[in-house]
């Protein structure tokens, strides 16, 4: 097998386990600690062999590696040390595995491998949940929603969008797998509905209709450019919106209108980010063990709940470490939003469209789920390369063997 290869199937595999799909009652957890620590190994030592490349990928984002550092180092100031260098492990590993992927393969490369892994995912989930419906569709806590080989029925209608988008995006490419990435596209869209995440649906047109607009108009000149620019912002704006906010649209989807309680816990999450606003409380340490917090912010929504974790990406990264990690991540993701942009209307194949859905789908989720740095996350994974590839000088990209951009209609304006 050529390195090449090697350094291919390590990615997938990578991207695969950041999926965290691994049914408790099937996989024995010493079988997803060797999966875990392979993993991890492999990629330092494709980082260490390639040290002078990883080096300079690495130094394109320094805003990026000070949310990692303050994360590292939170156990300084965590409510419970020993809880947040355990929890730290996961940030170096998918430090580790990012800056490798980062590294080694282009936009267009990760698109494919991300398919793959969401697509393989789905089978898998597909397979389950007919061989073994005790497993891989939820009991008397959501009758008849399918979870597949993930913990819950929102993290399968999550990673399904991921799916759709990406085979979407390969499939628009029409290169020689387009027919097989639309089956995948229609596999991912079919395993959502199964999830019956209300959430995940949404996010699906939206990050759908993203990827659309953004490829049909790259050719109508700046003013295009401009207003598909604003579109993709209101359009991100708007799901937040019908997710978080609009009363009717949520009871007429079956949803309480706080978003089963999230909204009161928040209010009681934010009033304790203001009791410790600039470092947090330590990585994890918030929803950690032995925390009475978490009690105290569940009866916010029923009285015996115990809430697990924030329901709401940005809110948990202020937890962990204050508004000085949320402020660098805003920092680092606004750089890397307006980079996406840029690449996007000027894009040539799939993975130049793929930042501008990614940070899209990120901005949306993160709203009511806890996809960005809580345990180990692929979304992290995802824009921890992302932004570090775009962040990259243009002579240091990969080339990409690809076909030519589809030439401007006649007398269109150019870009």
């Amino acid at each position: 097998m050529k390195m090449s290869q090697i350094e291919t199937l390590l990615a997938f595999c990578g991207m695969a386990f950041f999926m965290s799909p691994f049914p408790t009652e099937i996989v024995p957890s010493s079988l997803v600690s060797l999966y875990r620590y392979g993993v991890w190994g492999l990629s330092t030592l494709f980082v260490l062999i390639y040290h002078r490349r990883a080096l300079f990928v690495a130094r394109c984002d320094l805003f990026l590696w000070g949310v990692v550092a303050l994360q590292l180092l939170s156990f300084i100031w965590s409510i419970n040390p020993a809880h947040s260098i355990d929890k730290g492990r996961e940030v170096i590993q998918m430090a580790t595995f990012s800056l490798f992927v980062a590294t080694r393969f282009n936009l267009k490369q990760q698109v494919e491998i991300i398919a793959a892994s969401c697509v393989s995912c789905a089978v898998l989930s597909l397979l389950l949940g007919l061989a073994m419906p005790g497993v891989g569709i939820h009991g008397f806590d959501h009758p008849g929603a399918w979870k597949g080989i993930f913990d819950y029925k929102n993290t399968l209608g999550s990673y399904m969008v991921l799916g759709a988008s990406t085979c979407y995006l390969i499939a628009i490419d029409r290169e020689a797998p387009f027919k097989l990435a639309w089956l995948g596209a229609a596999l991912c869209s079919v395993m959502t509905l199964l999830s019956t995440s209300k959430t995940a649906l949404v996010g699906m047109f939206l990050s759908l209709g993203v990827a659309y607009l953004t490829q049909k108009f790259r050719w109508r000149g700046r003013l295009a450019v401009i207003l598909i620019d604003f579109g993709v912002v209101v359009a991100t704006t708007l799901g937040g919106f019908i997710t978080v906010s609009w009363v009717r649209l949520l009871a007429g989807l079956g949803k309480d209108p706080t978003l089963t309680g999230r909204i009161p816990m928040w209010n009681v999450m934010i009033s304790y980010i203001q009791e410790r606003p600039i470092l947090g409380y330590g990585r994890a340490a918030f929803f950690g063990p032995g925390s009475p917090y978490p009690a105290i912010v569940g009866r916010a929504a029923s009285e015996s709940f115990v809430v697990p974790h924030a329901h709401n990406g940005f809110i948990e990264l202020a937890l962990d470490v204050g508004l000085l990690g949320l402020g660098l991540f805003i920092v680092s993701f606004l750089i890397a939003y307006f980079r996406s942009v840029g690449r996007a209307f000027v894009h040539q194949n799939a993975g130049d469209l793929w930042p501008v859905v990614l940070f899209t789908l990120m901005l949306f989720n993160n709203i009511t789920e806890s996809f960005l740095l809580r345990m180990t996350s692929i979304y992290w994974v995802m824009f921890v390369t992302t932004a570090l590839t775009l962040a990259k000088p243009q002579r240091q990209r990969q080339p990409e063997l690809l076909r030519s951009p589809t030439p401007p209609p006649t007398g269109a304006p150019a870009l």
